[in-house]
This record gives structure tokens, C-alpha cells and sequence, in this order.
């Protein structure tokens, strides 16, 4: 299951780079003024944890699925673990100690805070987890495009849906995306695998205009085979020392045999003598 976001620049440089590493690494008197110029304290004057452009315009809409009857009914069945980078879970997001203490939050504002009014799920799970949210995590992965998908989780009991069953899908909206022209979506794709889906209405799109990188890097990749190809078979073929360096009418100039062949003189193995450079007498210095 994933959520859709279009006509948000992410990749630009002011939003981009609105974080402080150490404060999310939990060091709550990092210096964060200098990064998270831009988004630092609220109206109090607390301090926000975190700071900047991307954890402040976190996107909060909810998802939900469940069966209507049956054994599974009202079961929510979405799973929202393990969706985040590894990396990031273990080493790039780490809550500070008692970071939601009473005495912490006299002083700071954290994402529970933040967005306590945001539904139900995301917020008990800011309120547990912090930054370490995966939810949070996903989201804290600029994307490249103004148009991108991230991950909300996924339905691990897929095989067991029954067709003839019914299913309620809740989306709790509070994400404000008209505020800067943009749009949100859901998108649901089954089958995945390591190349991609292989359900073909969810296949890769190669004239979707969202698909430009990948198209790119195809293109660039199968150029490179070919040239890289055309250039070994070429090399198999030829009859030449590749090491040989030929004249236009086709008579070889120099054959190097090894990195100590070719001198200031010429060499006994080589077909082709260097010529010296002829000494020049020095001029005699008539005094005037």
C-alpha cells in the first residue's frame, strides 16, 4: 500500500537540507539554528524536535482495512512494520533519553505535539515511538521528483482475502496538500518482486512522463551493452596487436613489447626508431 504525493519539491535545496543530523540522532542540545533556519521554534518559543522543513510537513493521512464479516472481520489489515530503511531505523533516528518527559516537554516540542491532532493511529504511534516512527522514517527520505509514491505498509494476509468478501477502507485525511497545489493518492500493487510487479496492469509504465529516470537509465544502460559489446567482439576479431600503433596507410610505427620499450633512443624490438634530437653546438659570443 502506498501513498501518493504530487507537485511537492522535496529535491529543492532549502527543504532538502532543513535537518540536523545530531538532533536526530537524539542529542537535544544540538545547535540546530544554523541548519533548521527556516523551522526551528513554534509560537511559545519551544524548540522544535525535530527541526526543519521536512519533519514539520509530515504527512499525516491514515490508511485502514478490514474485513466486513467473516473470520477476519474488523481485523485492521495493514501492516505498517519493517517498511523503513534499515539503516535508518538502527543508526539515523534515535529518540534522545526521556525524550517525552514532563521536564522535556517544558522546553521542547516534539512530533506528538506536533501533530497531536492528527488521526488516531499516527499519533499513538509519534506518541510511542518519536522519530523513530517508521511512518516517519519513510517520509524523511526526500524524493527526487515532485510527483513520488512512499511506502504505508503492506497486507501480509493477501492469499487468504476471499473475492466474495467485503472490505471497508477508511482514509482519515489531514494532510493539507492544497496549500501548495499538490494532490494525494493511494495506490495499491500486488505481486511484487525483485524486478518490479508482476501483476501487468501495474507494470511499468514506459510512457508515463513520471517514469523519466527509469527511462533514462534503460536507454543509458542499453547504449553502454551494445557500444561495450561491439567493442569486445571487435577487439576478439581484429588480427592486430591491440598495443599496436598503426599508420593511416595501414604499416605499423611502433610496437611496444612492455612498459620499458620505448626510450629517449630506439629500441631493437621496435619497427620504428625515435628520432633524437640532433645536439646543438653552442654559438660563440662576440663581444660588441
Amino acid at each position: 500500500v502506498y501513498y501518493g504525493v504530487q507537485n511537492m519539491y522535496q529535491n529543492h535545496l532549502v527543504y532538502f537540507a532543513s535537518y540536523n543530523i545530531d538532533q536526530l540522532h537524539g542529542n537535544l542540545d544540538a545547535q540546530t539554528a544554523a541548519d533548521c533556519r527556516h523551522v526551528v521554534s513554534n509560537a511559545s518559543g519551544k524548540e522544535l524536535v525535530p527541526c526543519g522543513l521536512p519533519a514539520q510537513a509530515l504527512f499525516t493521512d491514515s490508511f485502514r482495512i478490514s474485513a466486513r464479516g467473516g473470520p477476519q472481520n474488523g481485523i485492521p489489515l495493514i501492516n505498517s512494520s519493517n517498511i523503513a530503511w534499515e539503516t535508518d531505523t538502527q543508526y539515523r533516528f534515535q529518540n534522545a533519553e526521556n525524550w517525552n518527559s514532563d521536564e522535556n516537554r517544558q522546553i521542547y516540542e516534539f512530533l506528538n505535539e506536533t501533530f497531536a491532532a492528527v488521526p488516531d493511529k499516527l499519533s499513538t504511534e509519534l506518541s510511542q515511538y518519536g522519530v523513530e516512527s517508521q511512518h516517519f522514517n519513510v517520509w524523511m527520505r526526500s524524493a527526487a521528483l515532485p510527483s513520488f509514491y512512499n511506502l504505508w505498509g503492506r497486507i501480509d494476509t493477501v492469499e487468504s482475502l476471499e473475492p466474495d468478501m467485503t472490505y471497508n477502507l477508511t482514509i482519515e485525511r489531514s494532510f493539507n496538500a492544497p496549500r501548495f497545489g499538490g494532490q494525494t493518492s493511494l495506490l495499491f500493487v500486488s505481486g511484487i518482486s525483485a524486478p518490479g510487479t508482476t501483476n501487468p496492469r501495474q507494470s511499468l509504465n514506459i510512457a508515463d512522463p513520471s517514469h523519466l529516470v527509469g527511462r533514462v537509465l534503460l536507454v543509458t544502460a542499453s547504449i553502454l551493452l551494445v557500444v561495450g559489446f561491439t567493442v569486445w567482439v571487435a577487439s576478439r576479431l581484429s588480427p592486430d596487436n591491440p598495443a599496436s600503433f598503426r599508420s593511416p596507410n595501414g604499416s605499423t610505427l611502433i610496437k611496444i613489447h612492455s612498459a620499458n620499450d620505448v626510450r629517449a633512443g630506439e629500441h631493437p624490438n621496435s619497427t620504428f626508431s625515435l628520432p633524437r634530437k640532433k645536439k646543438q653546438s653552442p654559438r660563440a659570443v662576440h663581444p660588441t
